[in-house]
């Protein structure tokens, strides 16, 4: 059994239930770290000082710094203007109105 949870700290929990899923992640924590992933294993009583009310379910928890921080609406947004960027010939106007523009208007 696993959650995720905001640990109010920067980034994002795995919490875990049960023990071999919370060792084999654990695992799974090396192979991160070398790819350039920060991650956290952190003991059971160490999460419950942070988190207690998880105190009667939890066998451990992993803790990535920095993840979980993506707000809906700027990813739509940036998508958006990253798309308009990428596509020359397309570009969404005033109210999401679509128009076409030159493939190189500086040109």
């Amino acid at each position: 059994m696993g959650w995720t949870a905001n640990s109010g700290a920067d980034g994002l929990d795995y919490v875990f239930g049960d023990r071999r899923n919370f060792e084999h992640y654990a695992e799974e924590c090396v192979a991160l770290e070398r790819l350039g992933i920060r991650t956290q294993v952190i003991g059971v009583a160490d999460y419950l000082r942070q988190q207690p009310a998880f105190r009667d379910v939890v066998v451990g928890a992993m803790h990535f710094p920095g993840d979980a921080h993506l707000r809906p609406d700027r990813y739509t947004a940036e998508l958006a203007r990253a798309n308009w960027c990428w596509r020359p010939g397309m570009v969404a106007g005033p109210g999401g109105a679509a128009g076409s523009v030159p493939a190189d208007p500086g040109r």
